[in-house]
C-alpha cells in the first residue's frame, strides 16, 4: 500500500478528494492532504510517512521546502495554475474582510479580493464614488492588461516547465471562448480536467480509469464562486462571455453582476443572513474544506430557518438558499413547504445534482415514486458526478422488480466511487434476492473487502461461503470478528453459521 500526501492548497485538497474517491481503492493506496500552510505535528508526520508526495508548485515556494519533512519520498510537482489577465487586480481580500464563525474565510477573503478597490477604500474615497470609478475607468489602460497577460503566459510557463506539465498554451487559446477559470485562482472544468488527467498519469493510474472519471463531471469539482470579471476587460479580449449585464454566481448562492458585486465590494455590504444561512449546509456537499461544516443543532434550526428567509427576501434569489432551507424545514417536519422550496431550488439552479437528491428524497416521503424516479434520473443526468441521485433511483427501481436496471445504476456508480461498499454490497443483495449465486458472491466480497462490519452483507457473505463450504470463510469470518464494534450477538451469529 503507498501513502500518498498531496501538499498544496485547495488545488491539492481537490486532487486528493478525487483521487481517494475514485482510485485509491483501486490502486490500493492511502491518501491525505496536508494543507501547504499546516505547520501542525499531525501534517508534519504524514508528510515523513509518505511514499509518494504531490507537491504543487507555487510562483514562490520559499514558504514551503518540502525536503525539510520528507527526503526519501518519491515527488510528483505539479504547477498552480492562475489568471490575472482577467482578474488583474485579483488576490488579496478586501481590508475589513474577517472571519466569521459561520464563514471561516470571510465574505470577501483573497479570492475574492481586489487590490484597486482597496487601494481606494484605504485612501477614503467614498464608497459609491470607489465603485463609480472602478466601473466607468479605462482598464486595458490603466491596468496595462496586454503586458499583464504577457506576464502571466510567461509566468505560467516558466511555473510549467518546473514541474514538467504544461498548462500556458491550453489556457491562452481557450480563455477568450471558455469560461475556464471561475476566478484568478480557481479551475473550471476544462483545466481541472487536464490537471487531473497529467497528476494521476503520473502516479500510473490506468488512462480509462481517468476518463471515465472525467466523463462524469459536468461541472468542475472545485468549489463554485465565480468572482466577476470587469467589462472592458471582456471586451479588450474579446471574450464571449462576462460582458455588461453577465450574472456570476457568488459564495450566497445570489447571481451578481459585475456592477452589482462592485457596489457591494466598496461599502462592505453582503447578504449577512444568507451567507449565515447558506452556511448551515454549504460545505454538506463533500466539498473540500468540509471541516468547516457544522450540522445545525436542533435548538437552532428555528434561528437558522429564520436566517434564511430573511436573506432570501433581500436577495435577487439564490437556489443554494433555497436548497439550505428545504432540509430545515423537512427536519422540522414541514415535508409539503420543504419539497416546494426545494423545486424552486432545482429550478434555479438544474446543474447542481443536490438539487435533484432533496427533491427526490422530498417526493418519496410524499409517496410520489414514479415522480422522484424521474428527478432523480435527471438530476444523474445534469450531475454525473454526484452520487446519491444513482442510490436514489436504483433503490426505485428495485422497488419496482426492475433489479438489472438498479445493477446498472449502481455499478456505473462504483465505477467512479470504487470504495463505496455499502452500494458495493447492495448490488451483492440484489444479485443475491435474483438467486445469481456466483455474482452475489463477487460483490459481497468487494464490499466485506472494503468495510467487513457491514453485517448487512458480511453475514449474506459468510453463508454463501459457508453454504459452499468455501476455504474463504475462515478468512472472511475472521475479517468480520476483527471489525470495530462486533457485538455479541454478531459473534452468535458467525458462530451459528460456522456450525451450521
Amino acid at each position: 500500500m503507498r501513502k500518498i500526501v498531496f501538499f498544496g492548497n485547495c488545488y491539492a485538497g481537490v486532487l486528493n478528494q478525487i483521487y481517494s474517491w475514485s482510485v485509491a481503492p483501486l490502486m490500493n493506496d492511502e491518501t491525505s492532504w496536508v494543507a501547504s500552510y499546516d505547520k501542525s505535528e499531525e501534517g508534519k508526520k504524514r508528510l515523513e510517512e509518505a511514499d509518494v508526495i504531490v507537491l504543487q508548485l507555487f510562483v514562490k515556494n520559499d514558504e514551503y521546502p518540502i525536503d525539510m519533512y520528507n527526503s526519501g519520498a518519491r515527488i510528483i510537482e505539479f504547477p498552480t495554475i492562475t489568471f490575472n489577465s482577467l482578474w488583474p487586480y485579483g488576490g488579496g481580500g478586501h481590508i475589513m474582510n474577517h472571519p466569521r464563525h459561520f464563514w471561516p474565510c470571510g465574505p470577501y477573503d483573497y479570492n475574492m479580493g481586489d487590490t484597486y478597490l482597496n487601494k481606494l477604500i484605504s485612501a477614503g474615497v467614498p464608497p459609491e464614488e470607489a465603485a463609480d470609478q472602478y466601473i466607468h475607468m479605462d482598464i486595458a489602460k490603466v491596468a496595462h492588461l496586454d503586458r499583464v497577460h504577457e506576464i502571466v503566459i510567461e509566468r505560467q510557463r516558466a511555473l510549467d516547465e518546473k514541474a514538467g506539465m504544461h498548462f500556458a498554451d491550453e489556457v491562452a487559446a481557450h480563455f477568450r471562448d471558455e469560461f475556464i477559470f471561475l476566478n484568478h485562482n480557481r479551475l473550471n472544468i476544462r483545466l481541472c480536467s487536464s490537471l487531473t488527467t497529467k497528476v494521476f498519469a503520473r502516479l500510473g493510474v490506468d488512462s480509462g480509469v481517468i476518463e471515465n472519471i472525467i466523463a462524469h463531471w459536468k461541472r468542475t469539482p472545485f468549489e463554485q464562486a465565480e468572482v466577476p470579471i470587469h467589462p472592458g476587460v471582456a471586451k479588450h479580449f474579446n471574450l464571449s462571455y462576462g460582458h455588461k449585464g453577465h450574472k456570476f454566481y457568488y459564495h450566497t448562492g445570489e447571481q451578481l453582476t459585475f456592477e452589482e458585486f462592485v457596489y457591494r465590494y466598496a461599502s462592505f455590504r453582503f447578504n449577512e443572513s444568507l451567507l449565515k444561512g447558506v452556511a448551515t449546509d454549504f460545505w454538506g456537499g463533500g466539498e473540500v474544506f468540509s471541516e468547516f461544516h457544522r450540522p445545525v443543532a436542533p435548538e437552532r434550526v428555528q434561528e437558522s430557518v429564520d436566517d434564511l428567509r430573511t436573506g432570501l427576501i433581500s436577495s435577487n434569489g439564490s437556489a443554494r438558499g433555497y436548497r439550505a432551507l428545504a432540509k430545515l424545514l423537512d427536519r422540522q417536519g414541514h415535508t409539503k413547504a420543504a419539497l416546494v422550496t426545494a423545486k424552486k431550488s432545482l429550478d434555479m439552479l438544474p446543474r447542481e445534482g443536490e438539487g435533484h437528491e432533496i427533491v427526490s428524497r422530498l417526493l418519496i416521503k410524499a409517496e410520489r415514486l414514479d415522480e422522484a424516479k424521474e428527478i432523480a434520473r435527471a438530476g444523474i443526468i445534469a450531475d454525473p458526478w454526484h452520487p446519491e441521485n444513482y442510490t436514489i433511483l436504483a433503490d426505485l427501481l428495485e422497488r419496482q422488480g426492475r433489479s438489472d436496471e438498479a445493477i446498472a445504476i449502481l455499478t456505473d456508480l462504483v465505477s467512479i466511487r470504487p470504495g463505496f461498499a455499502f452500494w458495493i454490497g447492495k448490488i451483492g443483495e440484489i444479485f443475491l434476492h435474483k438467486s445469481d449465486f456466483v455474482n452475489a458472491e463477487i460483490w459481497l466480497r468487494r464490499s466485506v473487502d472494503l468495510e467487513p462490519y457491514h453485517l448487512r452483507y458480511s453475514i449474506p457473505l459468510l453463508k454463501l461461503l459457508k453454504k459452499n463450504n468455501n476455504q474463504d470463510f475462515g478468512t472472511y469470518a475472521t475479517k468480520v470478528l476483527d471489525a470495530k464494534n462486533i457485538d455479541v450477538d454478531t459473534i452468535r451469529q458467525i458462530m451459528k453459521i460456522a456450525l451450521s
